[in-house]
């Protein structure tokens, strides 16, 4: 067999491969569509699937809202931990960090009464970089009234603390970005009752979920 007749042979067997495997792929897709129709049905409508009762978990339920409800005032909840940036001028050289809380959980997980709504209580916290909880100044009078939030924290020594600002977010916060900024204010340093020092404050958001039982 001369050279260039194997060359003529080898050409014609690839081009017969190749439109062989070709129709073989073809006539596969057809089949397999043809005998599985609801299956692109089911993909088109797989958002209405999930969102119906039978699919939702129990930790869907229990934690957060979706995250239209950053943005409803019925959801709205203070509860958690405000943390503000370090070190915003010599007179507030710490971690600025307010806590609260509005649930009782003095009690255990069963009563009746556990995580129910109660008058919000807080502490101010100005911690250093080595110990951010360093100083816990309880919060003494604390309000939180139309998207307000003010407090005067008990006096350590000769110092106290007070903020006034408002909530940037009017739902729950559950489903923010971390970095969010939630609250804006005034933070003001009192030493022997007489204010000192003042500095405009933003504060992100975050909560423990750890169980209390």
């Amino acid at each position: 067999m001369t050279i260039g007749k194997f060359l003529r042979i080898s050409t014609v067997f690839v081009l017969a491969l190749f439109f062989g495997l070709g129709w073989v792929g073809v006539y596969e897709f057809f089949a397999s569509d043809s005998q599985t129709p609801a299956r692109t049905s089911i993909r088109k409508h797989s958002s209405i699937v999930q969102d119906s009762p039978e699919f939702i978990s129990i930790d869907d339920k229990s934690f957060t809202p979706p995250q239209v409800d950053e943005t409803n005032p019925a959801a709205f909840d203070p509860e958690g931990i405000y943390t503000g940036p370090a070190k915003l001028s010599p007179s507030f050289d710490f971690f600025p960090t307010i806590l609260i809380n509005n649930k009782k959980l003095d009690v255990d997980c069963d009563h009746e009464s556990f995580g129910s709504l109660i008058k919000p209580t807080g502490i101010f916290f100005a911690g250093t970089q080595d110990d951010p909880d360093a100083v816990q100044f309880k919060i003494e009078t604390l309000r939180i009234s139309s998207g307000i939030l003010s407090f005067r924290t008990e006096r350590i020594e000769s110092t106290a603390f007070g903020f006034e600002g408002r909530f940037l977010v009017k739902g729950n916060f559950y489903t923010l970005d971390p970095k969010k900024k939630v609250l804006k204010g005034t933070l003001k340093r009192f030493e022997d009752g007489k204010q000192v020092a003042e500095t405009d404050i933003s504060f992100t958001w975050s909560i423990d979920l750890t169980c209390v039982c």
